[in-house]
C-alpha cells in the first residue's frame, strides 16, 4: 500500500526482548486491520490506549488516519 510506504520512515519499532526491527511487522498488521475494517463497511475503529501498534497515535492509528478511517480511544481494564 503505498500510503503506508510513508509510515517507514517517520516509525521505528524495537522489540524490547530481542532488539529486533518490527516495524514492517506492525505496517502489515495495520494493513490487515485497515482491509477488515473497510470489508465490514467501517467508518471508525476503537484502538487500545497506549499500545505501540494499536494506540491511535501508533501505526494502526497511522494507517487508518491515513484512509480516512476515524479511531477513538478505548481504555482496556481487566477485572481482577
Amino acid at each position: 500500500m503505498q500510503e503506508t510506504d510513508q509510515l517507514n520512515g517517520r516509525f521505528r519499532a524495537v522489540a524490547p526482548e530481542t532488539g529486533r526491527n518490527i516495524t514492517r511487522l506492525l505496517i502489515n498488521r495495520a494493513e490487515y486491520k485497515l482491509d477488515v475494517t473497510k470489508v465490514v463497511g467501517s467508518c471508525r475503529a476503537y484502538l487500545k490506549m497506549g499500545s505501540l501498534s494499536c494506540d491511535r497515535e501508533g501505526v494502526t492509528g497511522e494507517v487508518l488516519k491515513l484512509n480516512c478511517i476515524k479511531s477513538h480511544p478505548c481504555s482496556v481494564t481487566t477485572d481482577s
